[in-house]
């Protein structure tokens, strides 16, 4: 119990923004707790963001794979450092997040005339490991965001990917009959 309310902000609340509402996210969104005496390589200037996705079917033929930000459970580790590059960074995690939804849905539409639950489950625990992964490679290739050009290359690289699936960012999948 003690661990689940430093986890997350029941006093502060903030309802799971959905990816298709990226834009509206700034820093005032961070209202979680930061973790007493953490450190990112012994600097305090960070900030860490959660996201997760939801699968539920809507019909026999339709899945819902949603991606979203928790702020209440993604904080600043000092209140007071509030830059744009690193807001940016926090957000490119998210993007790293739904494009894992998109490769679902993409995977997802392949099927013919329904998927069972198994079968899903199987299907999201595979790209929930691949996102984990990447999301450790984009912060040490990036350096946390602090090496800039590191940065640029993968906005640019993460930008790219997510284009190629834009035909996959309905949340909404119907099986092929």
């Amino acid at each position: 119990a003690v661990a689940t309310v430093l986890e997350i902000n029941y006093l502060d609340y903030g309802s799971p923004i959905p990816f298709r509402n990226i834009q509206t996210i700034t820093f005032k969104d961070f209202k979680g707790y930061a973790k007493p005496g953490l450190t990112l390589d012994g600097m305090k200037e960070f900030a860490y963001i959660s996201t997760n996705r939801e699968a539920a079917y809507i019909s026999d033929t339709s899945i819902e794979i949603t991606t979203y930000f928790h702020p209440s459970r993604s904080y600043i580790y000092k209140q007071n450092i509030r830059s744009h590059e690193l807001l940016t960074h926090e957000l490119y995690h998210f993007h790293i997040a739904e494009y894992h939804s998109r490769l679902i849905r993409a995977k997802i539409n392949k099927f013919e005339g329904g998927l069972s639950g198994s079968e899903l489950d199987d299907i999201l625990k595979t790209y929930d490991l691949l996102e984990r992964l990447m999301q450790s490679r984009y912060d040490d290739e990036s350096y946390n965001g602090y090496v800039l050009a590191h940065q640029k290359n993968w906005e640019q690289m993460l930008d790219s990917l997510m284009l190629s699936m834009d035909s996959f960012s309905n949340p909404v999948i119907t099986f092929n009959r």
